[in-house]
Protein backbone atom coordinates (compact mmCIF):
# COMPACT_ATOMS: atom_id res chain seq x y z
CA UNK A 1 0.00 0.00 0.00
CA UNK A 2 3.02 2.22 0.70
CA UNK A 3 4.78 2.12 -3.23
CA UNK A 4 1.14 2.28 -4.28
CA UNK A 5 0.33 5.30 -2.68
CA UNK A 6 3.00 7.34 -2.77
CA UNK A 7 2.96 6.84 -6.85
CA UNK A 8 -0.53 7.93 -6.65
CA UNK A 9 0.71 11.15 -4.90
CA UNK A 10 3.95 11.92 -7.71
CA UNK A 11 1.68 11.07 -10.65
CA UNK A 12 -1.04 13.70 -9.62
CA UNK A 13 1.88 16.32 -9.31
CA UNK A 14 0.31 17.65 -12.46
CA UNK A 15 -2.73 18.90 -10.75
CA UNK A 16 -0.47 21.15 -8.22
CA UNK A 17 -1.59 23.89 -9.93
CA UNK A 18 -5.06 23.60 -10.96
CA UNK A 19 -5.14 22.50 -6.80
CA UNK A 20 -3.43 26.32 -5.96
CA UNK A 21 -6.13 28.14 -8.12
CA UNK A 22 -8.84 25.86 -6.38
CA UNK A 23 -7.85 26.67 -3.33
CA UNK A 24 -7.44 30.49 -4.60
CA UNK A 25 -11.67 30.19 -5.35
CA UNK A 26 -12.90 27.55 -3.01
CA UNK A 27 -10.46 27.58 0.03
CA UNK A 28 -9.95 24.32 1.57
CA UNK A 29 -12.36 22.45 -0.57
CA UNK A 30 -10.33 21.43 -3.47
CA UNK A 31 -9.59 18.08 -2.35
CA UNK A 32 -12.11 14.83 -2.27
CA UNK A 33 -12.48 14.72 1.39
CA UNK A 34 -14.05 11.50 2.10
CA UNK A 35 -16.46 10.99 5.65
CA UNK A 36 -15.89 9.02 8.59
CA UNK A 37 -12.10 10.73 9.25
CA UNK A 38 -10.95 10.39 12.46
CA UNK A 39 -9.42 13.75 14.18
CA UNK A 40 -6.92 11.67 16.26
CA UNK A 41 -2.96 12.29 15.21
CA UNK A 42 -2.04 10.18 12.57
CA UNK A 43 -0.96 6.56 13.37
CA UNK A 44 2.78 5.08 13.00
CA UNK A 45 1.48 4.02 9.67
CA UNK A 46 0.65 7.06 8.28
CA UNK A 47 2.92 9.23 9.64
CA UNK A 48 5.49 6.51 7.86
CA UNK A 49 3.73 6.91 4.54
CA UNK A 50 4.27 10.92 4.83
CA UNK A 51 7.57 10.78 6.41
CA UNK A 52 8.10 8.28 2.91
CA UNK A 53 6.98 10.75 1.12
CA UNK A 54 9.13 13.52 2.28
CA UNK A 55 12.32 11.46 1.53
CA UNK A 56 11.75 9.99 -1.55
CA UNK A 57 14.73 9.50 -2.99
CA UNK A 58 16.11 7.60 -0.17
CA UNK A 59 13.12 5.27 0.02
CA UNK A 60 14.31 4.82 -3.53
CA UNK A 61 17.66 4.26 -3.41
CA UNK A 62 17.55 1.47 -0.42
CA UNK A 63 14.07 -0.22 -2.40
CA UNK A 64 16.75 -0.41 -6.07
CA UNK A 65 19.45 -1.93 -3.54
CA UNK A 66 17.62 -4.45 -2.53
CA UNK A 67 15.42 -5.06 -5.81
CA UNK A 68 18.67 -5.74 -7.70
CA UNK A 69 19.91 -8.01 -4.89
CA UNK A 70 16.30 -10.00 -5.42
CA UNK A 71 16.62 -9.72 -9.00
CA UNK A 72 20.05 -11.65 -8.85
CA UNK A 73 19.12 -14.24 -6.20
CA UNK A 74 21.48 -12.42 -3.45
CA UNK A 75 18.31 -11.51 -1.59
CA UNK A 76 15.33 -13.28 -0.03
CA UNK A 77 13.72 -12.09 2.60
CA UNK A 78 12.08 -9.32 4.17
CA UNK A 79 13.70 -5.39 4.88
CA UNK A 80 12.11 -2.80 7.12
CA UNK A 81 14.48 0.03 8.08
CA UNK A 82 13.57 2.84 10.64
CA UNK A 83 14.48 6.57 10.36
CA UNK A 84 13.94 8.91 13.18
CA UNK A 85 12.11 6.05 15.20
CA UNK A 86 9.51 5.95 12.00
CA UNK A 87 9.47 3.22 9.70
CA UNK A 88 11.06 5.05 6.62
CA UNK A 89 11.35 1.41 4.08
CA UNK A 90 9.73 -2.19 4.48
CA UNK A 91 9.27 -4.41 1.98
CA UNK A 92 9.18 -8.27 0.96
CA UNK A 93 11.20 -10.43 -1.68
CA UNK A 94 10.74 -13.62 -2.77
CA UNK A 95 9.53 -16.97 -1.32
CA UNK A 96 8.39 -18.01 2.06
CA UNK A 97 8.57 -21.66 0.74
CA UNK A 98 10.13 -22.02 -2.71
CA UNK A 99 8.65 -25.47 -3.33
CA UNK A 100 5.34 -24.31 -3.15
CA UNK A 101 6.33 -20.43 -5.28
CA UNK A 102 4.34 -19.33 -1.34
CA UNK A 103 5.27 -15.56 -1.27
CA UNK A 104 6.80 -13.27 1.60
CA UNK A 105 4.95 -10.73 3.17
CA UNK A 106 5.23 -8.22 6.01
CA UNK A 107 3.69 -10.73 8.11
CA UNK A 108 6.35 -13.64 7.87
CA UNK A 109 7.93 -15.22 10.77
CA UNK A 110 11.44 -15.81 10.82
CA UNK A 111 13.29 -18.19 12.44
CA UNK A 112 15.66 -15.59 14.42
CA UNK A 113 18.26 -17.80 15.38
CA UNK A 114 21.23 -15.73 17.86
CA UNK A 115 18.92 -12.77 17.63
CA UNK A 116 16.44 -14.72 20.18
CA UNK A 117 19.33 -14.02 22.64
CA UNK A 118 18.01 -10.33 23.19
CA UNK A 119 14.42 -11.85 24.44
CA UNK A 120 16.40 -13.95 26.53
CA UNK A 121 18.23 -11.07 27.90
CA UNK A 122 15.38 -8.63 28.49
CA UNK A 123 13.30 -11.74 30.65
CA UNK A 124 16.54 -12.19 32.75
CA UNK A 125 17.22 -8.38 33.47
CA UNK A 126 13.46 -8.50 33.83
CA UNK A 127 13.26 -11.00 36.69
CA UNK A 128 16.18 -8.48 38.04
CA UNK A 129 14.03 -5.49 38.05
CA UNK A 130 11.29 -7.59 39.98
CA UNK A 131 14.24 -8.38 42.34
CA UNK A 132 13.98 -12.33 42.12
CA UNK A 133 17.33 -12.62 41.22
CA UNK A 134 20.37 -10.89 41.21
CA UNK A 135 23.13 -10.87 38.23
CA UNK A 136 25.66 -11.24 39.94
CA UNK A 137 23.84 -14.28 41.48
CA UNK A 138 25.24 -18.24 41.15
CA UNK A 139 23.99 -20.19 38.31
CA UNK A 140 24.02 -23.37 40.99
CA UNK A 141 21.69 -21.41 42.74
CA UNK A 142 18.64 -21.77 39.92
CA UNK A 143 20.17 -25.28 38.41
CA UNK A 144 22.23 -27.09 41.25
CA UNK A 145 23.05 -29.74 40.38
CA UNK A 146 25.02 -28.55 37.35
CA UNK A 147 28.70 -29.07 38.07
CA UNK A 148 29.83 -25.97 37.10
CA UNK A 149 30.78 -23.49 40.15
CA UNK A 150 31.34 -19.93 40.13
CA UNK A 151 29.25 -18.99 37.07
CA UNK A 152 26.99 -16.20 37.75
CA UNK A 153 24.44 -14.99 35.41
CA UNK A 154 26.38 -12.53 34.66
CA UNK A 155 28.89 -14.66 33.20
CA UNK A 156 25.95 -16.27 31.01
CA UNK A 157 24.88 -13.21 29.98
CA UNK A 158 28.49 -11.65 28.37
CA UNK A 159 29.94 -14.98 27.76
CA UNK A 160 32.64 -14.92 29.66
CA UNK A 161 31.09 -18.09 31.49
CA UNK A 162 33.87 -20.89 30.44
CA UNK A 163 30.59 -23.37 29.87
CA UNK A 164 31.09 -25.64 27.39
CA UNK A 165 28.61 -26.30 23.80
CA UNK A 166 25.55 -28.65 23.97
CA UNK A 167 25.50 -29.11 20.29
CA UNK A 168 28.24 -31.82 20.01
CA UNK A 169 26.97 -33.58 23.52
CA UNK A 170 23.32 -33.66 22.57
CA UNK A 171 24.34 -35.01 19.05
CA UNK A 172 26.30 -37.45 20.52
CA UNK A 173 24.68 -38.48 23.72
CA UNK A 174 21.12 -37.75 23.73
CA UNK A 175 19.40 -41.48 22.60
CA UNK A 176 15.10 -41.01 23.64
CA UNK A 177 12.66 -40.80 20.58
CA UNK A 178 11.68 -37.29 21.03
CA UNK A 179 13.71 -34.01 20.79
CA UNK A 180 15.59 -33.03 24.07
CA UNK A 181 14.22 -29.12 25.79
CA UNK A 182 16.16 -27.21 28.15
CA UNK A 183 15.06 -29.52 30.86
CA UNK A 184 16.76 -32.54 29.01
CA UNK A 185 19.85 -30.50 28.22
CA UNK A 186 20.68 -29.89 31.73
CA UNK A 187 20.42 -33.89 32.89
CA UNK A 188 22.69 -34.24 29.87
CA UNK A 189 24.87 -32.02 31.26
CA UNK A 190 24.94 -33.60 34.88
CA UNK A 191 25.05 -37.15 33.43
CA UNK A 192 27.96 -36.44 30.89
CA UNK A 193 29.92 -33.90 32.40
CA UNK A 194 32.30 -32.03 30.53
CA UNK A 195 34.96 -30.44 31.53
CA UNK A 196 34.50 -25.91 31.52
CA UNK A 197 36.48 -24.58 28.75
CA UNK A 198 38.12 -21.97 31.36
CA UNK A 199 37.28 -20.60 34.95
CA UNK A 200 34.44 -17.81 34.79
CA UNK A 201 35.31 -15.00 34.06
CA UNK A 202 38.70 -15.33 32.86
CA UNK A 203 37.80 -14.17 28.64
CA UNK A 204 35.33 -14.10 26.38
CA UNK A 205 34.05 -17.07 24.45
CA UNK A 206 30.61 -16.75 22.86
CA UNK A 207 28.14 -19.87 23.87
CA UNK A 208 24.80 -21.01 22.72
CA UNK A 209 24.85 -22.65 26.11
CA UNK A 210 25.12 -19.81 28.27
CA UNK A 211 21.63 -19.01 27.02
CA UNK A 212 19.81 -22.24 26.48
CA UNK A 213 20.91 -22.41 31.03
CA UNK A 214 19.31 -18.71 31.20
CA UNK A 215 16.28 -19.74 29.47
CA UNK A 216 16.09 -22.35 32.52
CA UNK A 217 16.87 -20.09 35.08
CA UNK A 218 13.84 -17.99 33.49
CA UNK A 219 11.94 -21.30 34.14
CA UNK A 220 12.43 -22.20 37.28
CA UNK A 221 12.42 -18.71 38.76
CA UNK A 222 9.04 -17.41 37.00
CA UNK A 223 7.35 -21.15 37.33
CA UNK A 224 6.22 -20.53 33.71
CA UNK A 225 7.20 -22.34 30.41
CA UNK A 226 9.87 -20.13 28.61
CA UNK A 227 7.48 -19.80 25.96
CA UNK A 228 4.57 -18.82 28.38
CA UNK A 229 7.22 -16.17 29.93
CA UNK A 230 7.71 -14.51 26.93
CA UNK A 231 4.21 -14.85 25.46
CA UNK A 232 2.95 -13.03 29.11
CA UNK A 233 5.74 -10.33 29.31
CA UNK A 234 6.91 -9.57 25.78
CA UNK A 235 4.99 -10.82 23.08
CA UNK A 236 1.41 -9.93 24.18
CA UNK A 237 1.87 -6.41 25.99
CA UNK A 238 3.97 -5.27 23.23
CA UNK A 239 1.21 -6.81 20.66
CA UNK A 240 4.19 -8.65 18.78
CA UNK A 241 0.98 -11.19 16.88
CA UNK A 242 3.78 -12.79 14.40
CA UNK A 243 6.07 -13.48 17.31
CA UNK A 244 6.18 -17.25 18.29
CA UNK A 245 8.88 -19.55 19.49
CA UNK A 246 10.17 -22.75 18.52
CA UNK A 247 7.74 -24.95 20.46
CA UNK A 248 4.61 -22.75 19.61
CA UNK A 249 5.47 -23.34 15.80
CA UNK A 250 6.17 -27.24 16.01
CA UNK A 251 3.36 -27.94 18.12
CA UNK A 252 0.56 -25.82 15.98
CA UNK A 253 1.83 -27.00 12.44
CA UNK A 254 1.78 -23.27 11.61
CA UNK A 255 1.37 -22.91 7.58
CA UNK A 256 4.23 -21.51 5.37
CA UNK A 257 1.84 -18.65 5.20
CA UNK A 258 2.91 -17.34 8.65
CA UNK A 259 6.40 -18.92 9.31
CA UNK A 260 9.09 -18.95 6.72
CA UNK A 261 10.36 -22.08 5.91
CA UNK A 262 14.66 -22.19 5.84
CA UNK A 263 16.92 -22.89 2.61
CA UNK A 264 19.92 -23.47 1.23
CA UNK A 265 21.49 -23.09 -2.07
CA UNK A 266 21.92 -26.53 -3.73
CA UNK A 267 22.57 -26.53 -7.60
CA UNK A 268 21.48 -23.59 -8.39
CA UNK A 269 18.01 -24.46 -6.60
CA UNK A 270 17.14 -23.43 -3.15
CA UNK A 271 16.29 -26.80 -0.86
CA UNK A 272 14.45 -26.83 2.47
CA UNK A 273 16.71 -27.85 5.62
CA UNK A 274 16.01 -30.23 7.32
CA UNK A 275 15.00 -30.01 11.23
CA UNK A 276 17.55 -30.47 13.84
CA UNK A 277 17.35 -32.61 17.15
CA UNK A 278 18.45 -29.10 18.58
CA UNK A 279 15.18 -27.26 17.50
CA UNK A 280 13.59 -27.57 20.94
CA UNK A 281 16.03 -25.83 22.68
CA UNK A 282 15.61 -22.55 23.59
CA UNK A 283 17.23 -19.32 24.43
CA UNK A 284 20.22 -19.24 22.70
CA UNK A 285 17.81 -19.36 19.49
CA UNK A 286 14.37 -20.53 18.91
CA UNK A 287 12.07 -17.35 18.16
CA UNK A 288 10.10 -16.93 15.27
CA UNK A 289 9.39 -13.07 14.70
CA UNK A 290 8.38 -10.99 11.86
CA UNK A 291 10.00 -7.48 10.72
CA UNK A 292 6.89 -5.23 12.14
CA UNK A 293 7.17 -6.98 15.29
CA UNK A 294 10.77 -6.19 15.43
CA UNK A 295 9.83 -2.87 14.96
CA UNK A 296 7.58 -3.15 17.66
CA UNK A 297 10.32 -4.59 20.15
CA UNK A 298 12.49 -1.81 18.64
CA UNK A 299 10.47 0.68 20.61
CA UNK A 300 9.85 -0.59 23.45
CA UNK A 301 14.02 -0.70 23.62
CA UNK A 302 13.72 3.00 23.13
CA UNK A 303 10.87 4.12 24.93
CA UNK A 304 12.05 1.74 28.46
CA UNK A 305 8.76 0.16 28.33
CA UNK A 306 9.90 -3.19 29.63
CA UNK A 307 12.79 -1.96 31.61
CA UNK A 308 13.90 1.49 34.07
CA UNK A 309 16.42 3.05 31.40
CA UNK A 310 19.28 2.56 34.35
CA UNK A 311 18.37 -1.40 34.18
CA UNK A 312 18.27 -1.29 30.06
CA UNK A 313 21.46 0.44 30.01
CA UNK A 314 22.80 -2.75 31.84
CA UNK A 315 22.44 -4.64 28.41
CA UNK A 316 24.40 -1.78 26.20
CA UNK A 317 27.04 -2.05 28.81
CA UNK A 318 30.59 -4.18 27.68
CA UNK A 319 31.92 -7.02 29.38
CA UNK A 320 34.98 -6.92 31.58
CA UNK A 321 37.31 -10.06 31.76
CA UNK A 322 39.10 -10.45 35.60
CA UNK A 323 41.73 -8.67 34.09
CA UNK A 324 39.97 -5.89 33.11
CA UNK A 325 40.07 -6.52 29.33
CA UNK A 326 36.81 -4.52 27.88
CA UNK A 327 34.81 -7.51 25.28
CA UNK A 328 32.36 -5.48 23.18
CA UNK A 329 29.19 -7.40 24.32
CA UNK A 330 26.31 -6.30 26.48
CA UNK A 331 23.77 -8.87 27.38
CA UNK A 332 22.42 -10.42 24.27
CA UNK A 333 23.40 -7.35 22.02
CA UNK A 334 27.05 -6.76 20.24
CA UNK A 335 28.86 -3.55 20.18
CA UNK A 336 30.12 -1.12 18.32
CA UNK A 337 31.00 2.73 17.63
CA UNK A 338 30.78 3.58 14.09
CA UNK A 339 28.75 7.04 12.43
CA UNK A 340 29.30 8.87 15.32
CA UNK A 341 27.23 6.58 17.62
CA UNK A 342 26.62 4.07 19.69
CA UNK A 343 25.45 0.47 17.52
CA UNK A 344 23.37 -2.18 19.49
CA UNK A 345 23.39 -5.15 17.23
CA UNK A 346 23.22 -9.24 16.86
CA UNK A 347 23.40 -11.03 14.08
CA UNK A 348 21.97 -14.81 13.80
CA UNK A 349 22.45 -18.05 11.50
CA UNK A 350 20.69 -21.32 11.42
CA UNK A 351 19.00 -23.85 9.16
CA UNK A 352 18.86 -21.81 6.50
CA UNK A 353 17.92 -18.12 8.72
CA UNK A 354 20.02 -15.36 8.15
CA UNK A 355 18.90 -12.21 10.49
CA UNK A 356 20.44 -9.37 11.04
CA UNK A 357 18.87 -6.36 14.15
CA UNK A 358 20.44 -3.30 14.53
CA UNK A 359 19.72 -0.20 16.58
CA UNK A 360 21.32 3.07 16.34
CA UNK A 361 19.52 4.57 19.68
CA UNK A 362 21.27 8.37 18.98
CA UNK A 363 19.28 8.72 15.76
CA UNK A 364 16.62 6.54 16.39
CA UNK A 365 18.01 4.57 12.98
CA UNK A 366 17.69 0.65 13.10
CA UNK A 367 17.90 -1.52 9.96
CA UNK A 368 16.13 -5.50 10.21
CA UNK A 369 16.67 -8.03 7.65
CA UNK A 370 15.28 -11.59 7.96
CA UNK A 371 16.57 -13.96 5.38
CA UNK A 372 15.52 -17.39 4.99
CA UNK A 373 17.88 -19.09 2.26
CA UNK A 374 20.69 -17.97 4.42
CA UNK A 375 22.74 -15.83 1.84
CA UNK A 376 26.08 -14.52 3.07
CA UNK A 377 25.31 -10.81 1.43
CA UNK A 378 23.42 -9.70 4.69
CA UNK A 379 26.62 -7.84 5.87
CA UNK A 380 27.18 -5.93 2.70
CA UNK A 381 23.71 -5.11 2.41
CA UNK A 382 23.68 -3.60 5.76
CA UNK A 383 27.01 -1.58 5.22
CA UNK A 384 25.39 -0.24 2.04
CA UNK A 385 22.05 0.90 3.68
CA UNK A 386 24.13 2.19 6.43
CA UNK A 387 26.01 4.33 3.88
CA UNK A 388 22.21 5.33 2.62
CA UNK A 389 21.09 6.05 6.22
CA UNK A 390 24.03 8.64 6.61
CA UNK A 391 21.83 10.44 3.98
CA UNK A 392 19.00 10.53 6.77
CA UNK A 393 16.14 12.60 6.46
CA UNK A 394 16.00 16.04 7.84
CA UNK A 395 12.88 17.80 7.53
CA UNK A 396 13.58 21.14 5.91
CA UNK A 397 11.13 23.93 6.60
CA UNK A 398 8.19 23.23 4.91
CA UNK A 399 8.16 19.64 5.95
CA UNK A 400 8.70 20.75 9.93
CA UNK A 401 5.37 22.96 9.45
CA UNK A 402 3.75 20.28 7.82
CA UNK A 403 4.73 17.31 10.30
CA UNK A 404 3.70 19.68 13.40
CA UNK A 405 0.26 20.77 11.40
CA UNK A 406 -0.21 16.54 11.43
CA UNK A 407 0.77 15.94 15.40
CA UNK A 408 -2.25 18.29 15.84
CA UNK A 409 -0.90 21.56 17.70
CA UNK A 410 -2.62 24.55 17.47
CA UNK A 411 -2.68 27.36 14.93
CA UNK A 412 -0.80 29.95 17.09
CA UNK A 413 2.06 27.08 17.31
CA UNK A 414 2.65 26.59 13.54
CA UNK A 415 2.61 30.62 13.43
CA UNK A 416 5.38 30.06 16.00
CA UNK A 417 7.38 27.87 13.80
CA UNK A 418 6.85 29.25 10.73
CA UNK A 419 8.62 32.66 12.51
CA UNK A 420 11.08 30.93 14.12
CA UNK A 421 11.67 29.62 10.49
CA UNK A 422 11.84 32.70 8.47
CA UNK A 423 14.18 34.46 11.26
CA UNK A 424 16.66 32.05 11.02
CA UNK A 425 16.35 32.42 6.94
CA UNK A 426 15.37 28.87 6.55
CA UNK A 427 11.86 29.62 4.68
CA UNK A 428 10.69 32.74 2.79
CA UNK A 429 7.48 31.31 1.59
CA UNK A 430 5.67 27.80 1.93
CA UNK A 431 6.69 25.35 -0.70
CA UNK A 432 3.40 24.63 -2.92
CA UNK A 433 4.14 20.75 -4.00
CA UNK A 434 4.90 19.49 -0.74
CA UNK A 435 2.29 20.97 0.89
CA UNK A 436 -0.59 20.03 -1.65
CA UNK A 437 1.35 16.48 -2.14
CA UNK A 438 1.20 15.72 1.47
CA UNK A 439 -2.81 16.90 1.70
CA UNK A 440 -3.40 14.38 -1.45
CA UNK A 441 -1.30 11.47 0.38
CA UNK A 442 -3.50 12.47 4.02
CA UNK A 443 -6.58 12.13 1.87
CA UNK A 444 -5.86 9.26 0.05
CA UNK A 445 -5.51 7.69 3.54
CA UNK A 446 -9.07 9.07 4.37
CA UNK A 447 -7.36 11.42 6.47
CA UNK A 448 -9.34 15.21 5.18
CA UNK A 449 -10.00 16.50 8.23
CA UNK A 450 -5.82 16.80 8.79
CA UNK A 451 -5.44 17.18 4.26
CA UNK A 452 -7.64 20.16 4.83
CA UNK A 453 -5.74 21.81 7.44
CA UNK A 454 -2.92 21.30 5.79
CA UNK A 455 -4.64 23.46 2.66
CA UNK A 456 -6.07 25.94 5.10
CA UNK A 457 -2.69 26.64 6.39
CA UNK A 458 -0.38 26.79 3.16
CA UNK A 459 -2.79 30.16 2.53
CA UNK A 460 -2.57 31.22 5.66
CA UNK A 461 1.33 31.11 5.79
CA UNK A 462 1.34 31.77 2.04
CA UNK A 463 -0.60 35.25 2.65
CA UNK A 464 -3.67 34.18 0.36
CA UNK A 465 -5.74 34.79 3.81
CA UNK A 466 -3.99 36.82 7.06
CA UNK A 467 -3.93 34.86 10.35
CA UNK A 468 -5.06 36.98 13.54
CA UNK A 469 -2.37 39.02 14.08
CA UNK A 470 -2.12 38.80 17.81
CA UNK A 471 -1.02 35.12 17.22
CA UNK A 472 1.90 36.79 14.75
CA UNK A 473 4.19 39.17 15.47
CA UNK A 474 3.78 40.56 11.91
CA UNK A 475 1.68 39.84 9.14
CA UNK A 476 2.32 38.18 6.30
Amino acid sequence: MMQTNISRIIEKGYLVCLMVLGLIVLPGNSLPISSGDSTLPLSVAEDSELRRLFALRQVDEIDSLFRHSARSMQFNGNVLVVNNNRILYQQSFGYSDFGHKTPLTAETAFQLASVSKQFTAIAILMLYQKQMLDLDDSLQRFIPELPYQGVTLRNLLNHTSGVPDYLALVENEWKENKLPDNEDLIRLFVMNPVPAYFSPGARFAYSNTGYALLASVIERVSGLSFTSFLRRHIFTPLQMQYTFTATEVFANGFPVKWVASGHRGFRRRQVLEAPTIHDHILGDKGVFSSTGDLFRWDVALTENQLLSSDIIAKAYSPAVTRKGKEIPYGFGFRLRQDLNQEIFYHHGTWQGFRTSFIRYPQSGNAIIILNNVNQRHNNEMIEKTEALMQKAFNPDASQRLILSICDGVSDESVYRLFDKLTDSKQIILPDSVKFHQSAWLLAELNKPYVSKRILEMYATLSGLSKPDPLLRRRPL
